[in-house]
């Protein structure tokens, strides 16, 4: 990308980000179709004694409005049946997420199995209702790249790329065991994020590019950690082995097999013609 390209994006990531942030704090109520309904829908699904039906529609009906209002009586807040910003903290709370390996510096060995680490911090008072209340627990792992980035006024802070989504898991689990992948360069421009809230969803549906749904919370920034410096990923990356003379060989018994059946079959015949 040349500098021209690289200044537009930024700009145009800057409105992306205002405009984003003005429609994270609007309501959704009955009548309402659009994503963010269908990403709310699929987070109700998720609870299946809140959302029972689970359709995932797009269309904010009768069955998503009860849906919210089941949601809003285990939050112990107004049962409205309108999503507000009181609604979304029930379901994201505030999380501090802190990414503990790799943090910067390390040498990861593509051979060897790695553990990524990190430590979680819920808003205070939410812990005893945890088990009790819904509350979206899943976290993204994801694999980025620092890219240098120009911008108008220079010098600009090296921006994290995403290279590859790595597991989505349990946000309490607080360890993941990672085997690099050989579609994954050796680097030494690394960094892991770790997040949660409703933006993991394209992740988790198995798409390679994340976009950011309206209905995630003005606080999202919150909910994300990245490693506080760069680590370095070498080692021989493995081929894949060459599978042909394997299923050639295969072919060739499979054959022998087929012949094998039928001259049995022939002998049977025989032998019962004798009888």
């Amino acid at each position: 990308m040349n500098k021209e390209k690289i200044i537009v994006f930024s700009i145009f990531l800057s409105i992306a980000v205002f405009g984003f942030t003005k429609t994270a704090k609007a309501q959704m109520t009955i009548g309402q179709r659009g994503e963010e309904v269908l990403n709310l829908q699929k987070i109700l699904k998720e609870f299946p004694e809140i959302y029972p039906e689970g359709y995932v529609t797009g269309y904010f009906g009768p069955l998503t409005q009860n849906a919210v209002k089941k949601l809003q009586e285990k939050c112990k807040l107004p049962e409205s049946g309108v999503v507000d910003e009181a609604t979304l903290r029930c379901i994201f709370p505030e999380v501090k997420i802190e990414v503990i390996f790799p943090n910067g510096g390390e040498i990861l060995d593509r051979n060897q199995i790695q553990m990524i680490k990190w430590k979680v911090e819920v808003e205070p008072g939410i812990e005893p209702y945890l088990k009790e209340r819904p509350f979206w627990k899943r976290a993204s792992i994801d694999l980025l790249r620092k890219v240098p980035v120009y911008c108008i006024t220079e010098p600009c802070p090296p921006q994290s790329v995403f290279v590859k989504h790595i597991a989505t898991v349990d946000l309490f689990d607080t360890a993941y065991s990672w085997k690099i992948t050989p579609d994954i360069p050796n680097g030494s421009d690394y960094v892991i994020r770790i997040s949660t809230g409703l933006r993991i969803l394209p992740l988790i549906e198995g798409k390679t590019e994340i976009k950011i749904p309206s209905i995630v919370p003005p606080y999202w920034e919150w909910n994300a950690d990245e490693s506080d410096g760069t680590f370095t990923i070498t080692g021989e990356i493995q081929s894949k082995p060459d599978l042909s003379e394997i299923i050639k060989i295969l072919t060739e018994i499979s054959k022998n097999l087929e012949k094998i059946s039928a001259d049995l079959k022939r002998a049977i015949e025989l032998l019962e013609k004798i009888k």
